[in-house]
């Protein structure tokens, strides 16, 4: 990317945002497939949930492209007579034909067993108190986990079988389903056997381009309500449409629901939102349901203005079209561009340190390391810039990477041709 290309970026703005949806694997191709899936999803309508597994011949997913060290965790569990599964984004992805980052795997086996196993296994501990395995082989990190209970806090719902709520873990497949966000993510792949398992109708979610929650809306996010931003996410990544009672609770009581999202797990949705290629679809989708401020405290009524908005949508687009040439787009940088307007409001009020206080408030929203916190302060002072010279120089000491200079280069342009207020 050459910055003098750059310096007339004059990109048009699509005329929606939403992303075309992700095509199915070829397994939806077979009528068999399908008839299993429709009857499935009829079961779990009326039931809750509903074992459904689709042998290795009629799914077709490959497995041989695990890596050896994804094997080796596979076949050392099965060895040892433990079940070993696929689990999450990983069989989605699979059944997607999409690419799969990471191998993600569930078993029955306890942290200690996988202690004993796995010499090169340390463990990471979530605010729930589960434990999630990573063992280290230098060049990769394989995530392996034992299986978990249904949250405590679906004890007595409908269609929920009875569980013990003192007990963190679980040998019930079924139970560890629960836990899982979405109806989509709820699959298995045991790699012994090659069968696919759905519990919740995830096939039939990812054929239709929906997402759901395998309890009702209302359970879930209260349950937990990072459930509202990564449904989003799942929405501005695959095209997908939200189901009408996800999508009516999330209009009606978004804001609500993600101020009790805590700062570590705001920052863990980052990028989803703003980079890697997304950041255009979710920006739109973040201001479509309201959600937009919720990342920005001192945005205010600043997020209502038409001109703000359409800064917003633009810078965005931008952020895309410089990850599609190749660029870094860090969410940091992304963030530093939505809040120069910030900081030129406060500057007109009189403010003094305003670069100062809109980080203050963005670190009491998302959590930051000391080095991500200077490197937002260093951008933010960039409103103050002159020129794309002045600016590169301003920044000299915050980027390693002489594409982050063209990205930034590229955002103030946006800036100055597209005043937002």
């Amino acid at each position: 990317m050459k910055l003098s290309n750059l310096l007339f970026y004059k990109s048009p703005m699509p005329t929606s945002y939403l992303p075309k949806r992700k095509a199915c694997g070829p397994m939806f191709d077979d009528p068999v497939v399908n008839r299993l899936i429709d009857a499935h999803h009829d079961v779990v309508c009326r039931n809750g949930y509903e074992e459904l597994i689709i042998p290795r011949e009629l799914h077709g997913i490959d497995l041989s492209i695990m890596s050896e060290h994804d094997r080796y965790v596979a076949d050392t569990l099965c060895r040892n007579g433990f079940r070993s599964y696929l689990c999450g984004g990983t069989p989605r992805d699979l059944v997607l034909h999409d690419t799969v980052s990471d191998f993600d795997f569930v078993t029955d086996a306890s942290n200690e067993d996988l202690r004993r196993l796995f010499s090169n296994i340390d463990f990471h501990r979530i605010p729930s108190g589960h434990e999630f395995g990573y063992i280290d082989f230098g060049d990769e990190v394989v995530d392996v986990c034992p299986m978990v209970n249904i949250p405590a806090a679906f004890h007595g719902e409908t269609h929920v079988p009875e569980f013990d709520v003192t007990q963190l873990y679980s040998k019930n497949l079924l139970f560890d389903a629960y836990q899982r966000d979405f109806k989509l993510n709820t699959l298995y792949l045991d790699t012994d056997t090659g069968d696919l398992i759905d519990w919740f109708g995830g096939l039939y979610d990812l054929r239709e381009g929906i997402v759901s929650t395998p309890m009702t809306p209302q359970v879930a996010i209260r349950n937990d309500p990072r459930t509202v931003l990564r449904a989003l996410r799942f929405k501005a990544r695959f095209g997908f449409e939200l189901a009408e009672d996800l999508d009516d609770m999330i209009r009606t009581n978004g804001n609500e629901l993600v101020a009790k999202v805590l700062p570590g797990a705001m920052k863990s949705n980052l990028p989803g939102f703003f980079s890697a290629g997304y950041t255009y679809t979710g920006t739109c989708l973040l201001l479509e349901y309201g959600l937009f401020g919720a990342f920005f405290p001192l945005l205010g009524s600043l997020v209502d203005s038409p001109t703000y908005r359409e800064y917003a949508k633009r810078t965005a687009f931008a952020v895309d079209w410089i990850f599609d040439e190749g660029a870094v787009g860090l969410p940091l940088l992304t963030m530093s561009a939505f809040l120069w307007p910030v900081v030129k409001e406060l500057k007109k009020q009189g403010v003094r340190n305003a670069e100062e206080q809109v980080l203050e408030s963005q670190q009491e929203r998302i959590r930051m390391t000391r080095e991500e916190a200077d490197f937002l302060l260093k951008a933010l002072h960039i409103e103050d810039a002159g020129d794309s010279q002045e600016i590169l120089k301003t920044v000299e000491d915050v980027f390693e990477k002489p594409t982050l200079e063209d990205a930034l280069a590229v955002l103030r342009i946006n800036y100055w041709r597209h005043p937002p207020v």
